[in-house]
């Protein structure tokens, strides 16, 4: 299960009652014109602003319900500001997801502090707060590092999708 019905609920709520929420994947957009790879699946894509230049960005957030429909495998996988908004329970369907997706690379950002929103039933936004090693080891099953950068609560990695043999 890549999200319950209950959160679902709360993050179609928050992403109605703030216009902030869901719109940090437009940063990147100068970033990812370097990469390569067309089209583009924005996964948990929100507010939907993700655009590169001269690309096909095609939508997936299942708390969305325009952009809800089970994404198809891209070359470039974007996945910013999502991964801590996951589930605990849901987090290994997910990055099972994410590896059924990417054909070639993900790219993906992930905050390592608390959010600044909450959700209606009182959670922080961020349900996962974990260092960049806790992630490593999740990320590590599937994916295959390529690069990285870290700045105070937040990384950054550039992965390729293991083999499944």
């Amino acid at each position: 299960m890549l999200i319950s019905d209950q959160y679902r609920a709360l993050n179609n709520q928050l992403h109605r009652d703030r216009p902030d929420y869901g719109t940090s994947s437009k940063r990147w957009s100068s970033i990812l014109e370097g990469i390569e790879g067309d089209p583009v699946l924005d996964y948990g894509c929100g507010k939907a602003l993700l655009e590169i230049p001269g690309r096909t960005i095609r939508r997936y957030d299942p708390a969305i319900e325009e952009h809800s429909t089970p994404p198809e495998p891209a070359p470039l996988v974007v996945c910013t500001d999502v991964m801590e908004h996951i589930e605990l329970d849901c987090l290994e369907d997910v990055l099972k997801d994410l590896h059924r997706v990417t054909q070639k690379l993900l790219f993906v950002s992930v905050a390592t502090r608390p959010a600044k929103k909450t959700l209606a039933d009182g959670r922080n936004a961020h349900l996962i707060v974990k260092p960049r090693s806790w992630w490593r080891t999740r990320f590590d099953r599937y994916f295959t590092l390529m690069s990285f950068a870290e700045t105070p609560g937040e990384f950054v990695e550039l992965l390729s999708p293991r083999s499944t043999n």
